[in-house]
């Protein structure tokens, strides 16, 4: 929810979210978790070509002018959002897709109903990613810790994610 338009880059011939804190502006913020967390994470050749992801960012460099792609975001129903500096507002910009998530998930049946705790929540894609990663796909440890932004050690917070590697 935070990406700027100038979060997606060309990285030796690779293209990129680059997960960062520059705002752009002072009165901006963005905010990271951890310094693991500040990494660029390649995008799928499928979600950029066939899922229609390049003609998204193209739309909206055509709408903004390149002196102000470091200061729009790239989703554009958040730019209104933004937490300034110094506000009183400490909404998440990922607060209303997490809210539109768990409105779908319940409209399709997934996990608890209204007033029910579910353990099913859009934070479940990076569980489902992580464990995907290490138990089907076997990419090292290292690399999975690098693309979810987890520190790279011997399993650490990832542990959390995969559960126990078989």
């Amino acid at each position: 929810c935070q990406l700027h338009i100038c979060d997606i880059r060309d990285i030796d011939g690779v293209l990129c979210f680059s997960v960062n804190e520059d705002a752009g502006i002072p009165e901006l913020t963005k905010h990271v978790k951890t310094i693991a967390g500040i990494r660029n994470v390649p995008i799928h050749p499928w979600l950029w070509q066939e899922a229609g992801f390049q003609e998204f960012v193209s739309s909206r460099k055509a709408e903004i002018a390149p002196k102000k792609w470091t200061t729009t975001l790239l989703f554009s129903d958040m730019q209104a959002r933004v937490p300034l500096v110094g506000s009183d507002s400490v909404q998440k910009l990922s607060a209303p897709v997490i809210s539109w998530f768990m409105r779908y998930r319940r409209s399709v049946g997934v996990g608890g109903g209204l007033g029910e705790t579910s353990e099913k929540t859009f934070h479940s894609f990076r569980h489902t990613v992580v464990e995907y990663l290490l138990k089907e796909a076997r990419v090292p440890l290292n690399m999975v810790q690098t693309v979810v932004g987890h520190e790279v050690t011997d399993m650490g917070v990832t542990e959390i994610y995969a559960g126990s590697r078989s």
